[in-house]
C-alpha cells in the first residue's frame, strides 16, 4: 500500500481510506476492516476519523458478525 511505503505522504491517509473502501465495495471484510482500523489508529486528529470508525463496524455488520459489530460500534462509542 502507497500508505505503508509512504506514511507521511500528505496524501497517505486517503490512500488507506480509498483501499478500505475499495476492499468494503469488494465484499473484502477483512481487508477492509483492517485498513479502516489502521486509519483510525495512523490519523486520530483528522476530521473524519470518527467516521471511518463507525466504517468498521458497518462493514462488520453488512457482513453478519454481530460479535465484531458489537466490539467495533463500542469501540467507536468512546
Amino acid at each position: 500500500l502507497l500508505a505503508d511505503k509512504f506514511p507521511n505522504d500528505g496524501k497517505a491517509a486517503d490512500a488507506l481510506y480509498n483501499a478500505g473502501f475499495l476492499n468494503e465495495n469488494l465484499g473484502n471484510t477483512k481487508a477492509a476492516t483492517a485498513a479502516y482500523a489502521e486509519y483510525t489508529k495512523r490519523y486520530k486528529t483528522r476530521d473524519d476519523v470518527r467516521t471511518v470508525a463507525f466504517r468498521v463496524g458497518r462493514v462488520l455488520e453488512q457482513s453478519g458478525d454481530k460479535e465484531g459489530t458489537a466490539k467495533a460500534f463500542l469501540e467507536f462509542s468512546k
